[in-house]
């Protein structure tokens, strides 16, 4: 499988393990991975951006509370990038979700880079 975050590591389907405290970080969807999901640091970075090498691919985000699974924020219909800022309630740790959004197109496969979003310090 593709690798995320490190290679020959998928993103887990659960994020205890896989904190994005800062920086940017590098990820892969499609083919058989359809999800990731990490844990955003809400104390560094309130905001986000996320962007694909292929400008076409579909995909959605959502950001849930981990203690509880409510969710923050969904954007869906997504199409190359997004940039995104964790509500003013959010917890100190958001789960964030990144999906394929490309149904029946298990051929589709994009690398995508998230990191701290213009407003926030590097």
């Amino acid at each position: 499988a593709a690798g995320d975050i490190n290679p020959g590591q998928d993103a887990p389907s659960t994020p205890e393990n896989a904190l994005l405290a800062g920086g940017a970080w590098v990820g892969h969807l499609g083919l058989a991975d359809k999800s990731d999901s990490y844990l955003l640091d809400a104390s560094t970075h309130r905001e986000w951006q996320l962007q694909f090498t292929e400008e076409a691919f579909r995909f959605r985000v959502e950001l849930k509370d981990p203690a509880t699974g409510k969710r923050l924020l969904r954007q869906t219909g997504l199409t190359g990038q997004t940039a995104f800022a964790l509500p003013d309630d959010a917890p100190a740790r958001v789960w964030l979700i990144i999906s394929d959004n490309n149904p029946g197109l298990d051929a589709v496969f994009s690398s995508y880079r998230i990191g701290p979003g213009e407003g926030d310090p590097p």
